[in-house]
């Protein structure tokens, strides 16, 4: 099995975390809001949302292997240590600014590939980067508004990944 009939998983794990992501900001709105919503629920989503992103991380980088280069593969690394240290809760702040870093080294050089969506990589990273700082400073509804363009990058690039990395019908034998 190559590694590109893996990448519709990857896409897939893309769009769950999106999707998870998307509807935590819309429950952290209602929360703020309306109030009621349980908080344990929201943690639970934003846990779903990090655990696929680890996948889609890995799609990301496997689509582009050869045109992200040494960068590319540091800011791969970057990223999912960045994801881990966060979902291991050892000191969040730290996580978020490897993830970032790791994110933007890949924006970065897929600006030069073009293999995925420039805008979706960018949207992923300025929403990322606005929910880290607005998280980090109180600002819940900058928050919610990071995470929702982080989420629609990410699900912008998950779409990218399960229709553009297909793998072909298997040929019948012959």
């Amino acid at each position: 099995m190559t590694y590109q009939r893996l990448l519709p998983f990857n896409g897939w794990a893309a769009i769950v975390s999106a999707a998870a992501r998307l509807l935590a900001a819309a429950l952290i709105l209602t929360a703020i809001l309306l109030g009621g919503i349980p908080e344990l629920v929201i943690v639970v989503l934003l846990l779903v949302a990090d655990i696929f992103l680890v996948f889609a991380l890995l799609g990301v980088f496997g689509c582009q292997i050869e045109e992200l280069g040494a960068y590319g593969f540091l800011g791969f690394v970057l990223a999912e240590i960045g994801v881990m240290v966060s979902l291991a809760d050892f000191f969040p702040p730290s996580g978020r600014v490897i993830y970032l870093a790791g994110l933007l080294l890949i924006a970065l050089r897929n600006q030069r590939s073009s293999v995925l969506p420039a805008g979706a990589l960018w949207s992923w990273f300025a929403g990322a980067l606005i929910a880290a700082a607005a998280a980090s400073t109180g600002y819940a509804l900058l928050a919610v508004s990071g995470m929702l363009l982080a989420g629609s990058g990410l699900l912008w690039t998950g779409l990218h990944l399960l229709q553009a990395f297909r793998p072909p019908p298997d040929q019948p034998e012959g």
